[in-house]
């Protein structure tokens, strides 16, 4: 397996989750996560949410359940995706994190293993301007036949609030009190580095409504069909 394959796949394994998943609404907060100014992200069991990718209506993406990670919720999402990757989503404070599983494959007999990682993908008590930032380490190994290698991956993101409160419409449907993102990564590891660039609509007790996400040039729009909110 070449390393630009398995730089790619690892960008991509979060790209086709960002826009998926989920939070609960928690206005507690501790001083870093900061105080919530709504629920960007509404939770519960079965809700679901359907989009439009590219022209093409998608699977339902729909929480069906919930397990613990270090003592904090954690509320799986279910996804159609092409690495069977699991998913799951939390919110702290006025911070919303994605979670990414364990992720194995075998490629004709190369195995590949990218430990869990999870980012804050959006912080709704900023305003229009400000942003957040950092890098997270996810452990990666490949073993193939008697050689086995293993080194660090690094994914470096930055989140910018471009718009807050604002009207949008999605599909013929007017939603309000909506947030706009722009969210990029950067995934580096073994002197290889790719780029994903998104920008992101959240309205409030609804969840993500649209979302655009370009690597390496290949752009997908998705747009808000039709929810489900319990």
């Amino acid at each position: 397996m070449k390393k630009i394959t398995l730089l790619a796949l690892f960008t991509l394994l979060f790209s086709s989750l960002l826009i998926t998943s989920c939070s609960n609404d928690d206005s507690v907060s501790d001083d870093s996560n900061g105080v919530s100014s709504g629920d960007y992200w509404p939770l519960a069991l079965n809700n679901q949410w359907i989009y439009n990718e590219n022209g093409s209506v998608t699977s339902p993406v729909k929480i069906t359940g919930a397990d613990n990670f270090g003592g904090t919720t954690y509320y799986r999402v279910s996804t159609e995706n092409v690495y069977d990757l699991q998913a799951w989503a939390t919110k702290k404070g006025a911070t919303y994190f994605l979670r990414t599983g364990e992720y194995n494959a075998n490629e004709n007999g190369v195995i590949l293993k990218m430990e869990a990682y999870e980012l804050p993908v959006l912080k709704d008590n900023l305003a229009v301007g400000e942003q957040w930032s950092g890098t997270v380490i996810s452990k990666v190994s490949v073993t193939n036949g008697s050689f086995s290698s293993a080194f660090d991956a690094s994914i470096k993101y930055l989140g910018i609030i471009v718009e807050k409160d604002a009207s949008m419409t999605v599909n013929g449907k007017v939603y309000a009190s909506v947030i706009k993102i722009s969210f990029k990564q950067e995934v580096s590891f073994q002197g290889q580095t790719t780029i994903t660039e998104s920008v992101y609509w959240y309205a409030k007790g609804v969840g993500p409504i649209k979302s655009i996400n370009t690597i390496d040039g290949s752009t997908v729009e998705s747009t808000l069909v039709s929810y489900i909110i319990n």
